[in-house]
């Protein structure tokens, strides 16, 4: 009697342990090995509960998607392009309205007209005419200066940095008659001395010699560009 009512003690402990044993392995049983199955890929149908809490029909779940794959960072190329059009377009605008403008008024850097040498001469001419109490050496550095800038430009050579030796036998070239190129060439071994040497001249010689310059220049305008 004491050997059974032992061995009932022991037996409802087992069993506790058992189940205590069981919900530690999380109730997992280890099948004993087997042919292998492959796991279909497809999600498995759902079974929809019934109101009786009975299985009904399965379902199969059509709102499981695949993730997106990564999608690449970097410029639309669309927008791109409409940036480039609208650069394109503005420029085009700005260059119409640049050039409308300069055609509205007159550009300020246009060069000014070119008066005749004969007028540029005669202008000088009048205002060294109109300068009172001016030294003799200042007048004829003058008055060479207009001579010289009216041959340079009414004969095309380079007057101007030339030396009065140079000077004295061009004057043989230029398409003036005998005597004056004759007095030209006087006029210019008369006023070396004065200019660099500081020789005196009188008041009388200063008028003559600018009105030689002044008719030597009205003679050598030709008619058409006189009249």
């Amino acid at each position: 009697m004491l050997r059974k009512t032992h061995v009932f003690g022991i037996l409802p402990t087992m069993v506790i342990a058992v189940v205590f044993l069981w919900s530690g392995l999380g109730g997992s049983v280890t099948a004993p090995p087997g042919p292998v199955h492959p796991v279909p890929s497809a999600p498995s149908p759902a079974l929809q509960m019934q109101p009786d809490g009975q299985p009904g029909q399965a379902v199969e779940m059509t709102d499981i998607h695949d993730i997106k794959p990564p999608e690449p960072l970097g410029a639309n190329p669309a927008i791109i392009i409409y940036i480039l059009l609208g650069v394109l377009v503005l420029a085009l605008l700005t260059g119409i309205l640049i050039y409308w403008r300069r055609r509205q008024k007159p550009s300020a850097e246009d060069p000014l007209p070119v008066l005749p040498p004969e007028d540029i001469a005669f202008g000088a001419l009048d205002r060294l005419a109109n300068t009172r109490e001016i030294q003799a050496r200042v007048f004829y550095f003058e008055l060479s200066a207009i001579l010289r800038s009216y041959i340079q430009a009414r004969y095309v050579i380079n007057a101007m940095e030339m030396t009065s030796e140079e000077f004295i036998p061009a004057i043989d070239h230029l398409a003036i008659d005998r005597i004056h190129q004759q007095n030209l060439k006087a006029l210019v071994r008369s006023t070396d001395p004065v200019k660099f040497a500081g020789h005196a001249a009188g008041d009388v010689q200063m008028r003559d010699d600018l009105d030689f310059v002044r008719q030597l220049v009205e003679q050598t305008t030709p008619v058409e560009e006189h009249v």
